[in-house]
């Protein structure tokens, strides 16, 4: 069985990323085994919590940050292009991509934050109701 394309290992661990409501407003498109588009998926933005997709554009943003991440586990550098169509987040969302990111080989070495990316969880167990603490 051949290897998984490198952008296929990059985005399996972006998909963790946090986002608002744990809504996951970002759709890839492949571009080739190294290389793929960020979307926001309009369909998955909360209208009346998000109105003007604030908070799923810095869910991108956080996509984008895991992605940068991931590649360095994978001996690679994303090369990120925000907007790369000269629309911004204010134009119409399903116009172009928020970015497009491609894969280089590089001599990077692993981000410190690599083994993170597989930690990350929402949390989902009751808090705490005590009473606050007397000391810190």
């Amino acid at each position: 069985m051949p290897p998984e394309p490198v952008a296929r290992s990059v985005v399996a661990r972006a998909i963790r990323a946090p986002s608002p409501q744990n809504r996951q407003p970002w759709r890839v498109e492949f571009r080739s085994d190294d290389a793929f588009a960020l979307e926001l998926d309009p369909s998955r933005v909360a209208p009346a919590t998000d109105p003007f997709a604030r908070q799923a554009h810095l869910a991108l943003g956080g996509f984008l940050v895991s992605a940068a991440i991931a590649a360095t586990g994978l001996g690679r550098s994303a090369d990120i292009e925000l907007f790369p169509d000269e629309h911004g987040p204010a134009d119409d969302a399903d116009a172009a991509p928020v970015a497009t990111v491609a894969l280089d080989p590089s001599a990077e070495e692993a981000d410190p934050l690599l083994d993170e990316l597989d930690r990350r969880h929402t949390n989902r167990r009751r808090s705490y109701d005590g009473p606050p603490p007397t000391t810190a």
